[in-house]
């Protein structure tokens, strides 16, 4: 069909018709001897036979009798006479059967599984299949995880490899060629990473783990040209991958440049539900998604378990607040969130599609939080010395952020033992290179110390920012850091200890709104020509031509040769390969020299 053709038929096509077209069916809809459409789930969805009758794809039937027939029918009752797809989870053969992908990847000859692909894809396509969900390109080194023999393994570049020669082996070089089916790279992204190994769970990965390691393969087979990709059921930091705008426009279609179709996997969209995926109402949320942060972070406590009634205010607390009362106490009384308080933000910002966070400072306030399943930790400052604090976290068994203000290394490798005696992976520590000081000197910042903190406790770094301005936290993104924390403020006049270093909300929209172009810019740190500079090869480089006339079979010299734009002909790099051979033919002055 033509793109115009394709034009019109849309034009024509009712809304109704253009939603059902992205629903997909099992065959057992299309068993005029099962009335499934009239019970059950399906029917409490308001999912009635005139959806299937509408619908754009089959999943999960074989035969090419019963598709044929299901197409048949299907065709001659559709307004358009649109055919359906018929999908499969064909992924280590069809009807031969061939090792599973993870046995495949120990054989590190992706050629192989290339092979194999192509004899599955024309078993398939005979059969009447137009589309496989293969190939699983999900990295996996979690050997708890139930879905390890899918993947071919632990390496990203070998996963890549595999994934690649998939896609060629099920597509071939164009899908209009007999015995080719479409292929659909999955899960995006992330889906081997679930915490604990247990199947649709969160995946919390830093920055720089995500991008270095997980997502590798999926954009070898996407290079490769896969037609589809399937999103994950699983949450990525906090946000559902099925519903995560980021990570579907931003990296998938922006940056990884995939223009094919993406396909939820079977019920991800209402997994999005269970993942507490959903809606709030506070302004300073709003204002945070408004910004672009990813997080939003607050602080619970019970002002009776965290200081005695002793205790005096920091001096920059006593100069921000400047109410006369030296009491951190009564300070701290009157900054506690109610249990209530946290469900009416947790609530808000899921409406606003921002994740909750929150730093506990007590024993009691840890239990609470562990009752919300944030997935993820903060140690503060202040807690970096409290062994039974940093005890407790360890054994939830989360990723851990832990913030180094007030410390030296003796304290942080204190801290670390506890956490790794008590079960966690250094994989899931970050540490934030801190000062504590509000707001924090230029001269007191050190940023150079976030790097000496990664080399010497090898784990990912970032940096949690108290200095006035946004400079500070950019260039710890440019060096490398895979979390950055600030402190957000609807007003700075507002009254409190720490609203004075803190960024007013367009201060914070420049804020991530340049940390974004950084991330961008810093790359993957190969030196290789960019796709935007690519063009400007042939206008900026010379090729070798001829100096003066130069007639066929004279000796191409120093003399009669030079070398001039445009880069289009031989590099002036092959020189000496030219020089001493004879002219192939009659050259005019700056005419391009072929040999």
């Amino acid at each position: 069909m033509t793109e115009q053709k394709l034009k019109e038929l849309l034009a024509d096509m009712t809304l109704e018709e253009k939603v059902n077209q992205m629903s997909q069916v099992v065959g057992a809809f299309f068993n005029k001897d099962m009335d499934i459409t009239a019970m059950g789930p399906m029917a409490d969805k308001g999912f009635t036979p005139e959806n299937v009758a509408l619908s754009g794809s089959v999943l999960g039937t074989m035969g090419a009798e019963t598709l044929k027939k299901i197409q048949k029918d299907f065709v001659e009752q559709h307004p358009h006479h649109i055919p359906m797809l018929f999908m499969l989870d064909v992924i280590n053969g069809f009807k031969t059967i061939f090792p599973i992908p993870l046995g495949q990847g120990a054989t590190f000859e992706p050629e192989l599984s290339e092979k194999c692909a192509a004899v599955a894809a024309k078993e398939a396509a005979v059969s009447g299949l137009h589309v496989t969900f293969a190939p699983m390109t999900d990295l996996v080194r979690d050997a708890r995880w139930g879905r390890v023999m899918e993947s071919t393994g632990e390496d990203p570049y070998l996963n890549g490899l595999f994934c690649a020669g998939m896609v060629r082996g099920f597509q071939g070089d164009d899908l209009k060629e007999p015995y080719k089916i479409a292929s659909c790279v999955k899960h995006f992204a992330g889906y081997g990473a679930p915490t604990a190994g247990r199947d649709y769970n969160t995946v919390e990965l830093s920055e720089h783990t995500f991008r270095d390691f997980y997502l590798p393969s999926y954009k070898a087979g996407i290079d490769a040209g896969a037609a589809m990709v399937m999103t994950s059921f699983n949450t990525v930091n906090g946000v559902p991958a099925t519903g995560n705008k980021k990570l579907m426009r931003g990296i998938l279609r922006d940056e990884m440049g995939f223009d094919g179709v993406l396909i939820s996997d079977w019920a991800a969209i209402e997994e999005i539900i269970y993942h507490g995926y959903c809606a709030d109402r506070e302004e300073a949320a709003v204002r945070s998604a408004e910004a672009g942060v990813d997080i939003i972070k607050f602080q619970t406590f019970k002002a009776e378990r965290l200081v005695s009634k002793d205790a005096k205010k920091a001096d920059y607390q006593k100069r921000n607040i400047g109410d006369g009362d030296d009491s951190q106490l009564a300070m701290l009384k009157s900054l506690e969130l109610s249990e209530a308080n946290h469900y009416e933000l947790v609530a808000y910002c899921r409406e606003k599609g921002i994740r909750f966070w929150s730093t506990a400072f007590d024993m009691e306030s840890l239990d609470f939080l562990h009752s919300l399943n944030l997935g993820l930790w903060k140690i503060p400052s202040g807690e970096i010395t409290n062994y039974p604090f940093i005890k407790k976290i360890a054994s939830f068994g989360e990723p851990v952020i832990m913030s180094t203000g007030m410390c030296d290394e003796d304290d942080i490798r204190n801290a670390m033992a506890v956490l790794t005696d008590n079960g966690l992976r250094r994989e899931q520590i970050t540490i934030l290179h801190c000062n504590t000081q509000y707001p924090t000197p230029m001269a007191d910042v050190n940023l150079r110390a976030m790097l000496t903190i990664k080399r010497d406790f090898g784990v990912e770094v970032g940096y949690s920012d108290h200095t006035q301005g946004i400079e500070v936290p950019i260039a710890a993104v440019a060096l490398g850091a895979a979390v950055v924390e600030k402190h957000f403020t609807l007003d700075r006049a507002m009254k409190g200890p720490d609203h004075k270093a803190s960024l007013e909300p367009k201060e914070l929209k420049a804020m991530t709104a340049a940390i974004r172009n950084i991330e961008q810019a810093l790359g993957t740190g190969e030196k290789c020509v960019s796709a935007s500079e690519r063009a400007n090869i042939a206008v900026a480089r010379k090729s070798i031509v001829a100096a003066c006339a130069v007639k066929k079979g004279d000796i191409l010299t120093d003399g009669n040769l030079a070398v001039k734009r445009p880069g289009t002909g031989i590099s002036p790099m092959r020189w000496n390969e030219v020089v001493g051979t004879r002219a192939s033919k009659d050259f005019e002055p700056d005419e391009m020299i072929v040999l």
